[in-house]
């Protein structure tokens, strides 16, 4: 049921798994997303605390297998079908009303983990443009000048809003049976996060068996293709691991962020 996300899981009996050492963010984001919508997720059967803070959960086991496994078993029918299907879920969790206007973080208004940006807890944030900040390793915005889209995405901080984010809806996170999506799993990036973050999300990590994957989904959901273009353009310059020590490994270098772009594109 779990693709791997660091967490420990065991199975119990036919029907349950215990997830080890959860952030408590992750069973507030299940319940809140089941309360609130018709998403298909697991139940939390347990929660149970541990010394350092973090949860042991009994979790529902979902039937049905990852759609990374199943995609290139589907008609092109059915593939639309399932994409319009997953598009309506989430405008479910798009809907849902942030309880702060503009806040960056976990549900609770608390800090947030995503593996694209490090190892580590982040935030909270109060704006967008903290958030953004954040995302440059604190560079001014003057030395970005060469790059349109970052400055553009980062000076309209202010137009965008936050949304309830999953913000790791790749194939993996993603449950099939009889063609019809029977869970949506791994909710430990989960937040609130700006609008785009959930389609620039899962163009991250990228792989070849996606490809269809993702040109099906720009046919059935908002796009945020400049967005898209400047979180790969600070991707090259602050790599995912620059997040987890205090000061930023390197500020931005004109010269060397182009060779850098030449290389990537090798």
């Amino acid at each position: 049921m779990l693709k791997g996300s660091g967490a420990k899981v065991r199975y119990i009996g036919r029907n349950q798994l215990i997830k080890y050492q959860c952030h408590p963010t992750e069973s507030e984001a299940m319940e809140f997303v089941r309360k609130n919508t018709t998403i298909p997720i697991p139940k939390v059967f347990g929660v149970y605390n541990r010394e350092d803070g973090s949860q042991d959960l009994v979790l529902e086991l979902l039937p049905g297998s990852a759609l990374n496994v199943t995609w290139q078993t589907l008609t092109l029918e059915e593939k639309s079908d399932l994409v319009t299907e997953l598009a309506g879920y989430l405008l479910q969790l798009r809907c849902l009303q942030p309880r702060k206007e503009g806040f960056v973080g976990s549900l609770m208004l608390g800090s947030s983990y995503d593996h694209r940006l490090g190892g580590r807890r982040f935030g909270p944030f109060e704006s967008i443009a903290d958030f953004h900040k954040f995302v440059r390793r604190g560079d001014s915005m003057d030395l970005w000048n060469f790059d349109k889209d970052v400055t553009d995405v980062h000076n309209k901080s202010d137009s965008y809003v936050t949304k309830f984010t999953h913000a790791d809806m790749s194939p993996e996170s993603i449950l099939v049976k009889n063609r019809k999506i029977t869970g949506i799993i791994d909710w430990e990036f989960s937040g609130w996060f700006p609008e785009y973050w959930e389609y620039t999300k899962m163009y991250f990590g990228w792989r070849p068996y996606r490809g269809d994957f993702y040109h099906e989904m720009d046919k059935g959901i908002t796009t945020y293709p400049q967005e898209l273009a400047a979180d790969k353009a600070t991707l090259k310059v602050y790599d995912i691991w620059s997040y987890d020590i205090d000061r930023p490994r390197r500020s931005v270098d004109e010269g060397k962020w182009r060779e850098w772009d030449v290389a990537m594109r090798r």
